[in-house]
């Protein structure tokens, strides 16, 4: 009887895992309500989008999803952001911007190969 009961707990496990998150969320403690939300892709070895637009002192939870099948990773030197990114995970970084000059974002990884951005601090998005 104890058999029976084992084999039929095995497939209500395997919905349970399977029902989990697919990815982390790092980074610092969950966004506010005066926090802006950001999504971002890895993919292709490059960032979509590849320009970021926030004013200085703001508070940004960006969450990047790694589409590609290696390691990327997401940093700013200046604001001390640096996370890495496993393949087909996706993290939420939590970070307050600083100083009303643009600034790099890039993986270290793939710098080399042009996977790089801008975090634009002038609060007003460039024209097309």
């Amino acid at each position: 009887m104890k058999l029976t009961f084992g084999l039929a707990a095995i497939p209500v496990l395997l919905l349970l895992v399977a029902c989990g998150s697919p990815g982390a969320t790092t980074g610092g403690a969950a966004p506010d309500a005066g926090t802006v939300q950001v999504t971002m892709n890895a993919k292709d070895v490059r960032f979509d989008p590849s320009t970021l637009t926030a004013k200085a002192g703001e508070k940004i939870a960006l969450t990047v999803s790694n589409h590609d099948g290696f390691k990327h990773n997401f940093t700013i030197s200046e604001l001390g952001v640096n996370q890495d990114i496993d393949p087909g995970k996706t993290v939420t970084l939590v970070f307050t911007t600083k100083g009303n000059s643009d600034l790099q974002y890039f993986c270290e990884y793939h710098k080399a190969r042009g996977m790089v951005g801008t975090l634009n601090l002038s609060g007003v998005a460039p024209s097309a």
